[in-house]
């Protein structure tokens, strides 16, 4: 795949989507999948998970009752059984799956002074192996009230779904003191747009059908 080299000036701050964009999998259908086979959720959970998914796939998601549907299930999971579960998806579905080169032009990219943070729907504890790996700063996601090692509801604010994750974005970069016009987003799907057009560089990978439509009105890189 051919990944922008960025001669001219490296921005400040990458903000990646984490599905479809770094690989082409989905990564809460993996962990559905895993704690499937363990017994801690029932078939139900599953499918109706799946279905959300493909809701996802063709821009018609509705991300809020997703992640509560989510929560209402999970809230009896210890959070460390998910962390180590994210780790094993980690391992078996994600890390073997990176689309080429992205390791490589994302390394350079932290050699040149650049922050890596992930900007994903998908629970952040399910994605902590994947920061580590890359080397990346921050995983932002939509926020969770914990107790006790548990999650128990969302947090305040909108979803870090569509314009929710500009919004995130935002408020990280104005914690940093970094101008959202020196940074650079990666996305893969439609809904990314919004988190796209709130930085100063886009990248669509692999963009589905609307997203490369709109990619290619707005002049982004297109990296297939």
């Amino acid at each position: 795949m051919n990944w922008p080299d960025y001669a001219d000036k490296t921005p400040k701050v990458f903000f990646l989507d984490v599905d479809g964009t770094l690989h082409p999998g989905t990564t809460a259908y993996f962990v559905g999948l895993e704690m499937k086979k363990r017994g801690i959720v029932k078939g139900s959970f599953f499918l109706r998970s799946a279905w959300y998914g493909l809701q996802h796939r063709f821009g018609r998601l509705d991300y809020g009752r997703l992640l509560d549907h989510a929560i209402e299930t999970l809230h009896r999971v210890p959070i460390i059984d998910l962390e180590r579960i994210g780790y094993d998806c980690f391992a078996r579905d994600v890390k073997p799956n990176l689309f080429p080169g992205v390791l490589d032009h994302l390394d350079n990219a932290r050699r040149k002074g650049a922050r890596l943070v992930l900007v994903s729907s998908s629970l952040r504890h399910t994605l902590e192996s994947l920061k580590v790996y890359l080397w990346a700063e921050e995983t932002i996601g939509t926020p969770l009230v914990e107790r006790r090692g548990f999650i128990v509801s969302r947090g305040e604010g909108p979803v870090c779904y569509g314009p929710g994750k500009l919004h995130w974005a935002h408020q990280w970069c104005e914690m940093q003191g970094i101008d959202p016009a020196d940074c650079v987003a990666y996305g893969d799907n439609y809904s990314d747009r919004f988190l796209m057009e709130g930085m100063g560089k886009a990248v669509a990978v692999r963009p589905k059908r609307n997203l490369r439509k709109y990619a290619r009105k707005k002049g982004w890189l297109i990296v297939d």
